[in-house]
């Protein structure tokens, strides 16, 4: 009996060093606050009453869906599915710009097209391709939809974007040509 009183130490010592560790804490080191929204609504670019064309949180930016209409509230290439196209990313490009960044910034797009085909596909992505770096194209969803707010229009596009910097990069916007 001694013995085993002896061995109980050991064995209480080699479990306690199997045992899951306690999450440490650092006391008086204070969580980092979120940076505040910052809504963005540039000149030039249509948006809905009552709703920010962009928010910005931190590096990550947050487009609302751009659609065909050019600065004057116009619809630009009524029944034209590519030229619609153009338009909504030439407004999404100006929103982007409007925050430092750039085209190559966009994490991810997503195009809503009314009455959606696989025809539509080819002209949409060489529309995207033509503003992104060469095999750095952003995720893309492409989701088909019964109509928009507006009858002529027929594509509107949304997107997340990851600023690398508060300063655009100038070195990528020259190599796109911009």
């Amino acid at each position: 009996m001694r013995c085993q009183l002896r061995r109980l130490p050991c064995v209480l010592l080699l479990l306690a060093g199997c045992a899951p560790q306690a999450q440490r804490r650092s006391f008086g080191a204070m969580p980092l606050p979120s940076p505040a929204p910052v809504r963005l609504n540039p000149d030039g670019v249509p948006g809905l009453n009552g709703f920010s064309t962009a928010v910005k949180v931190g590096s990550t930016i947050y487009v609302s869906g751009q659609v065909a209409l050019d600065s004057a509230d116009r619809i630009v290439g009524v029944g034209d599915l590519a030229r619609q196209t153009e338009q909504a990313l030439d407004n999404l490009e100006k929103v982007i710009r409007s925050a430092n960044g750039l085209p190559a910034d966009f994490v991810k797009l997503t195009v809503y097209v009314v009455g959606y085909r696989p025809a539509d596909y080819a002209p949409l992505k060489a529309a995207i391709a033509r503003r992104m770096p060469e095999g750095e194209g952003p995720a893309l969803t492409l989701v088909g939809v019964q109509s928009l707010p507006l009858p002529d229009l027929l594509v509107a596009i949304d997107g997340t974007a990851s600023l690398h910097s508060e300063l655009p990069d100038r070195e990528r916007d020259r190599r796109r040509g911009r």
